[in-house]
């Protein structure tokens, strides 16, 4: 269940920042997901996300069906929906995984517990490769998701899968 909450709590925030600078105003707008390409092949995809610490090292892992060569966003991210953590990848392989180092300039007190992501977005990271977009669609609007893994914005479908939440010992 806490999964669930934190996965909605992080869409919701990554929703209204992007919709907030999309629009330019402090006003957010119901955004409609992005209707599929015409003629489109829709495109399921799935994954999951784990997250383990062992002493000052927190590992995101997880697996994914997203094609290779996809740009991949691992976060780590606080109880207060903070990204504490981060790496831009290229996926190859259905299995995923970075190793961060717990340091005080970035868990600070404050950090009590946290949660890891890996998503896969249009263009928030980056340009995807042409063959990404080409059967995904520019906005990522071909892809198909269990309920729960997948956002959307003005910018386009994220795809977002989320680890259970770690408390941090200090």
């Amino acid at each position: 269940m806490q999964k669930k909450r934190f996965k909605i709590a992080v869409a919701a925030i990554l929703l209204v920042s992007l919709t907030v600078l999309m629009a330019g105003c402090g006003g957010a707008a119901s955004v409609p997901k992005p209707t599929m390409s015409e003629n489109a092949t829709p495109v399921s995809v799935d994954g999951s996300c784990e997250m383990s610490l062992d002493g000052d090292t927190i590992t995101v892992s997880g697996e994914t069906s997203l094609m290779d060569g996809a740009l991949l966003h691992i976060s780590v991210v606080s109880q207060d929906g903070m990204i504490v953590d981060y790496v831009t990848m290229t996926k190859s392989g259905d299995q995923v995984s970075h190793e961060f180092t717990i340091s005080s300039e970035k868990y600070d007190d404050t950090v009590k517990a946290v949660t890891g992501f890996i998503t896969c977005a249009p263009s928030q990271y980056g340009e995807q490769p042409e063959a990404i977009y080409a059967s995904y669609g520019k906005k990522f609007e071909n892809l198909q998701a269990p309920e729960g893994d997948i956002v959307w914005n003005g910018g386009g479908v994220v795809v977002l899968f989320a680890s259970e939440s770690v408390e941090l010992t200090k």
